[in-house]
């Protein structure tokens, strides 16, 4: 698999991403049904084996997956990947394993980080070191979505945001007071409705919880409720909570972030020359320890052959004995080598300028 750069990405949405783990719980859940009926047909007896069947399926379905594609059947349908934030690669058996462990333990909570981190990370993300981006496939058929996510950054950069784990935090006691908040109107409602329904005998307390208008009475709660952390979450990310706001960007601030900008490029392209300049300067030295050492090798063979010549024409003038020839040969090409590196290293010398 090639590796992701980080201007190529482009992080999934969080409807996106739960969208997929509804689709991946749906499928998961026929897995298991049907799972259940082969065991209980083959080994009706076993219901440890059968326990431990279901609960590996359970655990090893999306990892395995991740690990391997890159992607689960939900994630891929709704055209998004999970890739090493660092490189871009698939995330390993053991860190998919990981992963999955923690999103169950934490559930939406881990999803719902994602809208404060500028990743769009989750709690179980930030576990593997992954990120969730929406593939290229998707993108060159849907090319707005990239260019969507560009302009909410573009507008996002006009604000001064708290930390994630500051916003995060905000908004888990923000939705704690409202969940109580509404839960304890709604019991004071539902319990003003059974009052009326028993003054006018429509009703009575003791067969409240039994009837149809308790069911529908605790669907609405669900409702509200839901609607309710969806609502704290969004305000929470976007800045709009106390304790967490955002600040607008002054136009001084504009300009002193733009005036940092400028200094931090021209501080890169400074200690980009320099790395240049010594890359260079050790390309230039390297060089010129190759034409210093041809040069100590070529005048020490100059050398050497010379004083060969000259001992062994001495020698054959004055001398008779073979021995004394050889002797006097290897004493001249002796002195020739010694004169030829000796003359080599000066010569080294002016060439690097010594």
């Amino acid at each position: 698999m090639t590796s992701d750069t980080e201007q190529e990405r482009v992080y999934a949405t969080l409807p996106m991403r739960i969208k997929a783990v509804a689709i991946d719980s749906l499928i998961v859940s026929l897995l298991l049904m049907a799972l259940l009926q082969v065991l209980g047909l083959y080994f009706p007896k076993h219901s440890v084996l059968t326990a431990f069947a279901m609960f590996g399926m359970s655990l090893l379905f999306e990892p395995l997956l991740i690990s391997s594609a890159g992607c689960t059947i939900g994630q891929y349908l709704m055209g998004i990947r999970v890739i090493r934030k660092e490189n871009g690669t698939l995330c390993p058996f053991h860190l998919s394993i990981v992963r999955y462990i923690v999103k169950i333990l934490l559930g939406l909570y881990s999803l719902v980080y994602m809208l404060f981190s500028s990743n769009r990370q989750g709690i179980h993300d930030y576990s593997a070191k992954t990120i969730v981006v929406i593939s290229k496939r998707k993108l060159i058929k849907h090319p707005e979505v990239a260019i969507e996510q560009k302009e909410e950054g573009q507008i996002e950069k006009q604000y001064k945001y708290p930390s994630a784990i500051r916003r995060f935090a905000f908004f888990v006691i923000w939705y704690i007071i409202a969940f109580f908040s509404a839960s304890i109107i709604l019991g004071i409602l539902y319990s003003i409705i059974i009052a009326i329904g028993t003054i006018v005998g429509l009703t009575s307390y003791e067969e409240s919880e039994n009837n149809l208008l308790f069911g529908i009475f605790i669907i609405i709660i669900w409702i509200i409720e839901l609607f309710l952390f969806a609502a704290v979450a969004y305000w929470a990310s976007k800045g709009y909570l106390p304790g967490a706001m955002r600040k607008k960007i002054t136009q001084d601030e504009i300009e002193a972030e733009k005036e940092h900008a400028k200094l931090e490029e021209e501080q890169a392209d400074i200690m980009e020359g320099l790395n240049e300049k010594e890359e260079l300067s050790s390309k230039e030295q390297k060089q010129i320890e190759k034409e210093n050492l041809k040069t100590v090798k070529a005048n020490t063979f100059i050398f050497t052959l010379f004083g060969f010549i000259v001992g062994l024409i001495f020698s054959l003038i004055l001398l008779n004995q073979i021995v004394e020839i050889i002797f006097i040969t290897l004493i001249g090409s002796l002195i020739g080598y010694v004169f030829g590196y000796l003359y080599g290293e000066s010569k080294k010398k002016n060439v690097t300028g010594k």
